[in-house]
């Protein structure tokens, strides 16, 4: 008598205060609701031969959930991430020239900056082949972000991006290993510049610095003057107008070196993919440079609207552009003070989970244009339309996806 008492009382409370039944929690993490299937992704990684994913079926798009345990920051893009006058970025070069595949190298023997025991001396070889060569005509000035009034993030572009609910409150990260960028893989064209005094050598992949036959590309004029010229895999699919406070007419009378801030990384939201691509095992269609990519930070309730804007190592996962983490952190219009150097630059790593929902195939929806407003519109569109209409709707389904696939895998990549 008294168990059936409790089971009453049970049902009343369910009833009337809304409290979640078993069935009603079995409803909410049912596939059904997602609609996406389960599949795999086969990695680079040494840890995780294969991670789960979930995918749509061509017929509705092809997208695919996948969840990232973190998000290092990629500064790539951005027109300020490396100098020769600031090689570590301890002032005001956004990383350190290491991340961008700057090679050292002694009577024919690498020299490696990742090997604490050869660190100074490829700094030594560096600086000396920048002494050589009188700072190659830049001084020692560079470029204070925060004292730029003219430079705007763009906000949200009046698309309503930030979902209107409060930000969750602050906590503890959950990944509790050390966060780098992985540089990428090394190109097939470099240029060397020869240390004029000994045997040494440096050389610069063509794949992360503009090089030509003869020198590697600095901006030769501007507020940017003096910084390499900054390359992702985006860049030559990009066709549209820099943004006017990038127009600053950086070698106009040398064309090899011309390069047109047409993406930004500090304002385009871009996602680094292993390889470049991911797609489920035994499918076809699989996620590429330039297409479309929605996503959520689980611990601050931030979405971003972004692109693949880069290709990185195959054993690494879960990496962005200097725009995205910080939307991932703050949202589109609580913007922070832009980072002034590397220091700054790492802070905005993101130690917890972040979730994705990526568009294979949508490229083509920019013909070209990768402005940060056409890519906010761009996706904001797709992501209604999986969805089923609205962002309300888009986003309820993104958490049902969710709650059928809380993780990928565990620990590192």
């Amino acid at each position: 008598m008294r168990i059936l008492r409790v089971c009453a009382l049970s049902v009343v409370l369910t009833v009337f205060l809304g409290l979640p039944s078993e069935r009603g929690i079995a409803q909410e993490t049912a596939p059904a609701r997602c609609g996406m299937s389960s599949g795999t992704f086969t990695t680079g990684s040494a840890s995780h031969r294969r991670i789960k994913l979930l995918t749509d079926g061509s017929a509705t798009g092809g997208a695919i959930f996948v969840v990232a345990n973190k998000f290092a920051v990629n500064t790539d893009g951005s027109p300020r991430s490396y100098h020769l006058l600031d090689p570590k970025g301890e002032k005001y070069a956004l990383n350190n020239i290491c991340n961008a595949v700057v090679t050292a190298f002694n009577a024919g023997s690498e020299i490696s900056c990742f090997k604490a025991s050869q660190r100074q001396q490829y700094y030594d070889i560096l600086t000396q082949v920048v002494r050589e060569r009188s700072a190659f005509g830049f001084s020692e000035r560079g470029y204070d972000p925060q004292r730029d009034s003219e430079y705007s993030l763009g906000g949200d572009f009046g698309l309503d991006l930030d979902e209107p609910e409060a930000p969750l409150a602050a906590k503890p990260p959950t990944y509790k290993y050390p966060i780098e960028s992985s540089p990428r893989a090394a190109g097939k064209r470099k240029f060397c510049y020869n240390c004029i005094s000994g045997s040494c050598r440096v050389c610069f992949d063509e794949n992360i610095i503009k090089v030509t036959s003869e020198k590697a590309c600095f901006r030769d004029k501007g507020k940017y003057a003096g910084y390499l010229a900054n390359l992702t895999s985006i860049d030559p699919m990009a066709s549209n107008s820099p943004d006017p406070e990038n127009m600053d007419g950086a070698n106009l009378d040398d064309p090899a070196c011309r390069h047109e801030i047409r993406v930004d990384a500090e304002k385009m939201p871009g996602v680094v993919l292993p390889r470049g691509a991911l797609g489920a095992d035994g499918e076809d269609r699989k996620v590429r440079i330039g297409d479309i990519a929605i996503l959520y930070n689980l611990h601050t309730a931030r979405w971003a609207f972004a692109v693949v804007n880069d290709a990185g190592p195959a054993n690494d996962f879960g990496e962005g552009s200097v725009a995205l983490n910080r939307i991932l952190r703050s949202g589109y219009k609580s913007p922070p003070p832009r980072p002034r150097n590397y220091k700054d630059a790492k802070a905005l790593h993101i130690a917890n989970k972040v979730a994705m929902l990526l568009f294979p195939g949508t490229k083509a929806t920019f013909d070209g244009d990768y402005a940060p407003a056409a890519v906010a519109k761009a996706a904001k569109k797709a992501f209604e339309e999986w969805g089923g209409g609205d962002l309300v709707r888009a986003r309820a389904k993104f958490r049902d996806c969710l709650n059928v696939l809380p993780e990928s895998y565990s620990g590192q990549y």
